[in-house]
């Protein structure tokens, strides 16, 4: 999973300090970090890798997850049929093999696989999985990524260790939605008892389990004996994979900082100014991180229900000047609506709005605009920029940056009073579905269109866009579509959020397809 302060749903960290209650090891052996300390903890003869969560993860359930500390749990707890690796291949998880096509895929179960119950995983275990995923009524965030917005079918055959999966509609990209975390393989017991499966007290399919939780403290993990069928990427970490791994809750991004100079933690994700204190006597990985994009409210009754002031407030946004309020500098400007990693993305540069500042602060003048945004990243800089130059314009600029959890309800939910905000997106997928699906369908909480979008060219070379598997052909619709997003002003590129992963000197770790994995913080030796 690809980490930004740990909170990012779609994606935001928070920013609040919880006072840090160490997590529950002991011993002080060996050394972590460039500035050394103590490092190779023990719990009871287990060796101990530390890592953190910015928040006490929401469910333990995968199906539920929403932000980055549930996408961490649900990997460490949970597999998935796939996984993806470099370059966008994806790789046998809990499946050894599969043929896809727009509609259906059919999966073989690779053999010996248990949940942590000592229960065999059978192929009917995987489908039901999978409906419970996908059934409306489990509320999953993340099921119309993976399947759509019609209906999905999962079959399993336990003799031939087999599942089938149909759609009645074509959603090309299923494949990559099976391989989000959200998408883990929960065991039988867990569907049967959901309140259960989300307090974390039921088996799973991962390589760990849940052996103690205090909320706002921390989370320790145990990896389990019998673990064998775990992915295999094409880099693997060094060494040996830890026997528990404990996640404190620390959310002051200077506060990780010092713990792991002190040797406290042996891992940390930092995306603010902290990550300037760790050279190159660290060992660090640094990943693209979320994807940041304007989003219009434009229900009637709102000003980016115009398509002229949506252009005047293109015109007004310096992306520099907001990649550098929100990031520092260090971000990438955006193409479209997710970085240059994910395939089909657009390769020109952003064009801009096509409208002199003059012409916009006559459109803008007097105009109220409410923008919503997270007081998480750089303090919320970076909507304060855009409250500051839409004012500028002669706007009457309400701003609010808020946490998560309000952020989450009231813009991803659709549950607010909001004009304009900003997307902070984890692409999970990798893929222009993922964000793009937030300017398509239905509103919250049916669909995911956060912004009320109606763009008939868009919809329909997305749609398009999943209906075939022929690469050229989608990757012409998926340009279409980007292109009609962005000449009707329903979105404006911003720029990514980068994150710097550390990691103490006695942890080797590889991040696959630019994602952290917590599960692949490994010892050395």
């Amino acid at each position: 999973m690809r980490r930004v302060n740990r909170l990012w749903s779609a994606g935001v960290s928070a920013a609040t300090l919880i006072m840090l209650v160490p997590a529950c090891t002991t011993g002080n052996s060996g050394s972590s970090g460039g500035g050394g300390g103590s490092g190779n903890t023990s719990n009871g003869g287990a060796t101990v890798v530390r890592t953190t969560f910015t928040s006490d993860p929401k469910s333990f359930d995968p199906a539920k997850g929403d932000n980055n500390n549930d996408y961490m749990s649900a990997r460490v707890l949970y597999d998935t049929l796939v996984r993806r690796d470099d370059g966008g291949k994806l790789i046998p998880g809990i499946a050894e093999s599969w043929n896809a096509t727009a509609t259906t895929v059919d999966l073989r179960i690779k053999s010996g696989v248990t949940c942590s119950d000592g229960s065999p995983l059978t192929a009917t275990d995987v489908a039901a999985s999978l409906t419970y995923f996908a059934a409306p009524e489990t509320k999953a965030p993340a099921a119309k990524q993976v399947f759509g917005t019609g209906t999905m079918t999962a079959t399993g055959d336990n003799t031939a260790s087999t599942v089938h999966i149909e759609l009645d509609h074509p959603w090309a990209d299923m494949m990559f939605g099976l391989a989000m975390p959200q998408t883990g393989i929960v065991c039988a017991a867990g569907i049967k008892d959901p309140a259960a499966l989300a307090a974390g007290k039921t088996p799973g399919t991962g390589p760990f389990t849940l052996e103690s939780s205090r909320r706002g403290a921390g989370y320790t993990f145990s990896r389990r004996t019998d673990y064998s069928w775990g992915p295999i990427f094409a880099r693997m970490p060094e060494g040996r994979p830890p026997s528990a791994l404990t996640a404190s809750v620390v959310t002051n991004e200077s506060t990780q900082a010092n713990q792991l100079q002190t040797g406290a933690l042996d891992h940390i994700a930092l995306t603010g100014p902290d990550m300037d204190r760790f050279g190159s006597d660290w060992a660090s990985s640094t990943l693209p991180g979320p994807n940041q994009f304007v989003v219009f409210n434009e229900r009637p009754g709102h000003p980016g229900a115009d398509p002229r002031v949506r252009q005047a407030i293109a015109a007004m946004i310096d992306r520099t000047a907001y990649n550098n309020a929100s990031t520092r500098g260090k971000g990438e400007l955006l193409t479209s609506i997710t970085d240059k990693t994910s395939p089909c993305v657009l390769r020109q540069e952003y064009a801009g709005a096509g409208m002199d500042k003059a012409a916009a602060r006559q459109i803008l003048a007097g105009k109220k605009i409410r923008v919503l945004g997270v007081n998480v990243l750089s303090g919320g800089a970076g909507t304060a920029y855009l409250q500051a130059v839409l004012k500028e314009a002669g706007a009457d600029v309400e701003l609010r940056n808020v946490g998560f959890a309000t952020w989450a309800t009231e813009f991803i939910g659709n549950a607010g009073q909001w004009d304009l905000g900003v997307m902070v997106n984890i692409n999970l997928s990798a893929t222009l579905t993922t964000p793009g699906s937030f300017m398509h369908g239905d509103d919250p909480p049916k669909g995911r269109n956060i912004g009320g979008t109606q763009n008939p060219e868009y919809s329909q070379n997305f749609l398009d866009a999943l209906g075939t598997t022929d690469t050229a052909e989608h990757c012409a619709k998926w340009e279409a579509a980007q292109n009609a997003l962005i000449t009707r002003f329903d979105t404006v590129p911003l720029a990514t959020v980068p994150e710097k992963s550390i990691y103490g000197k006695r942890i080797s770790a590889v991040t696959p397809g630019g994602y952290s994995d917590p599960t692949l913080l490994w010892l050395k030796g």
